[in-house]
């Protein structure tokens, strides 16, 4: 189980919004630069931040011949045809 690091931060004024200051620990930790997108729940009291999932379309322009494997189709069976 991971131990919760617990920073204080500061809510302020950012034009019409209020913004949080995230320590640059955190940043550093969670992998987030200067205009990062993240994802804000709300459960209760409870404020999360947390970078958002992959997309399907992000994650298939990550695929690379250097980190995908080749098709394995042998032999077939019945009336498939790739």
């Amino acid at each position: 189980m991971n131990k919760a690091i617990v920073y204080d931060a500061v809510i302020f004024k950012a034009g019409n919004s209020l913004a949080l200051r995230i320590p640059r620990a955190v940043a550093r930790h969670c992998g987030l630069e200067d205009g990062a997108s993240v994802e804000l729940t709300v459960s209760g009291d409870v404020l999360s931040v947390r970078k958002p999932r992959a997309r399907v379309d992000e994650l298939i322009d990550r695929i690379t011949p250097e980190n995908s494997h080749p098709a394995e189709f042998q032999d077939l069976i019945g009336r498939e045809r790739w």
